[in-house]
């Protein structure tokens, strides 16, 4: 935590066990119905500290609250809170300024009561950040009850954070991909709810969707149907108006994720490319729709580049832009490693393949550092086959997108003769400039409430400079530009510390040249020790 991120102060309401009951039941979500019996039915243990903590997929903060009140009451009711008051760090960075004392009074503060943790970003592996947050988590583990809020549909990060914490249980609650029959008694329940019947007109929007289907996706059809039935039933003059509305909203327009990626610091190329494929996707739709011959194409592709020049960030924005074109009907990203593909037991890995491309469909699925899988012990050959035949069984449904390093890639897509020719699309990352690398230095600055003083910008393209001339192999672009920020961020506290006196606002959210350091006593330091070659997928740009 830093003195930038915002947090926020909740109160827990005081609800009977019929009005939890009734809250979880208006939400429609079997975990966490699961998640309430277990608490109702676990007795309290005096200084035995919280049996599980949680991991909450929530599109939002208020989704999030809805979430949390139920259950957070039925916890307090049963004694295992002793206070009603949860507290929100929003938006939380586990890198850049990340201070295990301002964390550790954080935890103090929420002793008693919840701390929930709202990761924006994906986590794609161990850090020292998340190390550190372990460590409190563990120490407080009697005092404070610990909820990640983690990003929609990324297994990256629950697995991020079971890997950090192994000896601690958490429980994960969110929204799954639903079946034809998941969804037909969902809408079924939500109706009951709200009083209403289910019509052919709710039946044949739930029948057009693609399945599994997300529950955005499916809560999306219900709640049109919802607001159509009521104004047709209260209020009937208004219903040609909201007709007609819904007719303009229907019209394509640029979405939000086409901006960003229009947005996006350097990549011209790169946008071009994924323009090109987006528009020959959108054309495939199209004929299709009109009953014209067409080609079944290929939708899948390799991402090839350096650590730290956007592949996850773009990738994430494709996922989007395909759904908001009607490509794909759910468009997250699901980000997966070689660890996440190969098992290490005999007949598992093939399974646990396809069970990647059933939690994918409707998406996009992301294998960072996939060539990984052919140096895996075992089972290797085994995932990669099962990955070929998973792609031509789900070419309609889930695009792939393998990402990695330019020679190692070439290699892979050699690994199984119907590799190559069920990539449709190969685009490569080209490496930052210098001054791209400041511009975005600034954009991950602004979003923590940080600026550069103006004599930074100078220093800081130095710096730059003299880490990539040490070592132009491994230099991690974006990534290294984080690491500098941070190593900044830590010289900025050092610096005001030796000041004396009580430093101003402006002077707590500005770096100077001289928090840089000295790009030409850098040059005559150690080289600059290579980067590992691990997962690709950190955000690198501000969104």
């Amino acid at each position: 935590m830093s003195a930038y991120e915002p947090l926020s102060e909740h109160l827990i309401p005081a609800l009977t066990r019929q009005e939890v009951a009734q809250k979880v039941a208006g939400l429609n979500l079997a975990s966490l119905e699961a998640e309430v019996g277990r608490i109702y039915s676990t007795r309290h243990l005096q200084g035995a500290g919280h049996p599980v903590d949680y991991l909450v997929e929530a599109a939002d903060l208020t989704a999030l609250d809805q979430i949390l009140t139920p259950m957070l009451a039925a916890k307090y009711a049963m004694g295992w809170l002793a206070s009603r008051r949860y507290l929100v760090v929003e938006n939380a960075h586990l890198g850049l300024s990340f201070s295990v004392t301002a964390w550790r009074h954080l935890f103090a503060t929420a002793s008693g009561g919840t701390l929930v943790i709202e990761l924006v970003n994906p986590l794609t592996g161990p850090s020292e950040a998340l190390t550190q947050l372990a460590q409190l988590i563990a120490e407080y583990r009697d005092r404070v009850l610990v909820i990640f809020k983690v990003p929609m549909a990324s297994r990256a990060t629950q697995a991020a954070i079971r890997r950090a914490m192994p000896a601690l249980l958490y429980v994960a609650i969110g929204f799954p991909a639903l079946t034809r029959d998941g969804a037909t008694a969902y809408i079924t329940k939500q109706a009951e709810l709200d009083r209403l019947t289910v019509d052919e007109r709710l039946t044949a929007a739930v029948a057009a969707l693609a399945f599994p289907t997300g529950h955005q996706a499916l809560a999306a059809v219900y709640a049109k149907w919802r607001g159509d039935t009521l104004r047709q039933r209260d209020f009937p003059a208004y219903s040609v108006v909201g007709d007609t509305q819904a007719a303009r909203a229907a019209a394509p327009t640029e979405s939000d994720a086409a901006a960003k990626l229009a947005g996006l610091i350097g990549l011209s190329e790169v946008k071009a490319l994924v323009n090109k494929v987006v528009s020959n996707f959108k054309m495939a739709q199209l004929r299709k729709a009109r009953k014209l011959p067409v080609r079944q194409a290929s939708m899948h592709m390799v991402f090839t580049g350096n650590p730290g020049t956007a592949k996850t960030t773009v990738a994430r924005l494709l996922a989007q832009i395909l759904r908001d074109q009607g490509v794909l009907r759910v468009g997250d990203l699901i980000e997966v490693g070689s660890a996440d593909v190969v098992s290490q037991f005999v007949s598992a890995t093939a399974p646990q393949v396809k069970d990647l491309f059933q939690r994918a469909a409707g998406s996009v699925l992301f294998i960072d550092e996939a060539y990984a899988t052919v140096t895996e012990h075992g089972y290797g050959q085994e995932a990669i086959d099962t990955i070929v035949q998973e792609m031509e069984n789900h070419r309609d449904d889930v695009v792939v997108i393998f990402a990695g390093y330019p020679a190692e890639m070439a290699t892979f897509l050699d690994a199984n003769p119907g590799l190559r020719s069920r990539v449709a699309y190969q685009i490569p990352f080209p490496d930052y400039a210098i001054e791209e690398l400041v511009a975005i230095a600034r954009l991950q600055l602004e979003s923590l409430g940080l600026r550069l003083s103006d004599d930074a910008p100078k220093r800081l393209a130095a710096a730059l400079t003299a880490i990539k001339t040490q070592d132009p192999k491994n230099f991690g672009n974006g990534r290294t530009v984080r690491n500098v920020l941070e190593k900044a961020v830590l010289n900025q506290g050092l610096r005001l510390d030796a000041a004396g006196g009580v430093p101003t606002n402006a002077a707590l959210t500005e770096l100077t040249g001289a928090d840089f350091g000295d790009p030409a006593a850098r040059r005559a330091q150690q080289p600059f020790e290579p980067a590992r070659r691990i997962g690709f997928s950190a955000m690198l740009q501000a969104q």
